[in-house]
């Protein structure tokens, strides 16, 4: 039993390349180019947020242990929330979401979690996150 309101079953399981599709909304992007370069940006940017999340010191920024806690919880949230919502976006089989997806997560961990562009050492005891010893 199927509700109209839903639309029609996705056609397409299988990736393929357009700017035809929707990502994560029902007629979103759109048709228009400039949307689906808009929205293969912001899965970029998602998912270097991700990688900022993943790497980045925000619960440093709270001066009471109760308040790093609370931050780091908050922090945690969200990423888990936003690499849920990439994946989503990922399954939307298109191959120019999966690359900006790959790219942000590439970028992201560059610029936060890779020691080459900090002054940290890799042998630093500050690199380690909870995903690992991913140094560069």
């Amino acid at each position: 039993m199927r509700d109209k309101d839903f639309g029609p079953p996705c056609a397409r399981m299988t990736f393929a390349w357009g700017n035809t599709t929707d990502i994560l909304f029902p007629g979103w992007p759109g048709a228009a180019p400039r949307m689906y370069a808009a929205a293969l940006g912001a899965v970029f940017c998602a998912a270097a947020l991700v990688e900022w999340c993943n790497h980045g010191r925000p619960a440093q920024l709270a001066r009471s242990s109760s308040g790093a806690a609370l931050s780091s919880g908050l922090v945690h949230a969200a990423r888990v929330g936003l690499s849920y919502v990439l994946m989503l976006a990922v399954m939307s089989f298109d191959v120019g979401v999966l690359i900006a997806a790959v790219l942000g997560h590439a970028v992201g961990f560059l610029a936060f979690g890779c020691a080459g562009f900090r002054s940290l050492e890799p042998w630093s005891t500050e690199m380690k996150t909870d995903v690992g010893s991913m140094g560069c």
